[in-house]
């Protein structure tokens, strides 16, 4: 008896490991910037999706910084087509993802640069520890 609970709890221990690690490609063009984390995406299908970049965290509007951040943002990102690797819905709706634009100095790299690394590195974002979890050793690592 105590082996079939035992392997009844592995299963679901299991399944929600497996359920966690699912994730799922979005495509489209970058229509909007809300702040320094957050776009708006236009995909094929002229569906919206709020994005929120993974693994970073930046300043919200009326923080120091805040303005200075969306701008970058919005300089890497806005009116350029984009590739999303998401993993999850936050709480607010938004689709967590990790973004994928064309570097600004490289018009024949594709979509090359992944945008929340570039904000960490121009020091306008800050790696956000608390989903160190959620993210491959290697981006962890970057």
């Amino acid at each position: 008896m105590r082996y079939v609970r035992f392997l009844f709890a592995s299963l679901a221990f299991v399944a929600s490991i497996s359920g966690a690690a699912e994730s799922w490609i979005v495509s489209g063009r970058v229509v909007g910037i809300s702040d320094g984390d957050t776009i708006t995406l236009l995909d094929s299908d002229k569906r919206q999706h709020k994005i929120r970049l993974a693994g970073i965290d930046a300043p919200e509007k009326g923080q120091a910084f805040g303005e200075r951040s969306r701008q970058s943002l919005a300089q890497m990102a806005h009116g350029k087509d984009a590739k999303l690797e998401c993993h999850k819905t936050d709480r607010f709706g938004r689709e967590v993802c990790k973004v994928w634009a064309q570097p600004l100095d490289c018009p024949r790299c594709g979509k090359t640069l992944d945008v929340g690394l570039a904000q960490i590195s121009v020091g306008l974002a800050w790696w956000f520890g608390r989903y160190a979890n959620e993210q491959s050793p290697e981006d962890r690592g970057r």
